[in-house]
């Protein structure tokens, strides 16, 4: 309803206003593989194990998050993280935090566009889906 949208305005404003933060280096990702000897095997790779193999070993992906430590500020992001790697990250993050936290250079961020866009569609233009989904694809793009 109109608390819904509310939000979205809110999110889509600071997404706006904030300054760009270029410098998480897309480590959420590897916070998602994050496994230290005697850990439990995260949710991310025990969903991806029979898929695709990594690129790189579990130790490689271990030093990059352990030498850097992570930098991420989207929630959606953050909540797919191996538990070993919430301690690691800059921010801890929770739901409301999203509207203050938004980064206009996150990939996730990116996509949130694409899925407010996809809500508000009986209220929109056409356009506007497609633009979104424009977005969304090219920041997935590396």
């Amino acid at each position: 309803g109109a608390k819904t949208l509310e939000w979205y305005r809110s999110v889509l404003a600071v997404t706006e206003e904030n300054q760009p933060v270029l410098n998480c280096f897309g480590l959420h990702e590897w916070a998602m593989l994050y496994r230290p000897e005697g850990a439990v095997i995260p949710p991310s790779l025990e969903y991806q194990k029979d898929v695709l193999p990594l690129r790189v070993s579990q130790d490689e992906i271990n030093a990059a998050v352990e030498r850097r430590g992570v930098q991420c500020t989207h929630v959606d992001a953050i909540r797919f993280f191996a538990p070993t790697a919430l301690p690691l990250n800059l921010h801890q993050v929770a739901r409301e935090d999203q509207v203050k936290l938004e980064n206009p250079a996150c990939v996730h961020a990116s996509m949130d566009l694409l899925k407010i866009a996809m809500k508000i569609a009986p209220f929109a233009s056409s356009n506007l889906l497609a633009d979104a989904l424009e977005v969304s694809l090219a920041a997935r793009r590396l």
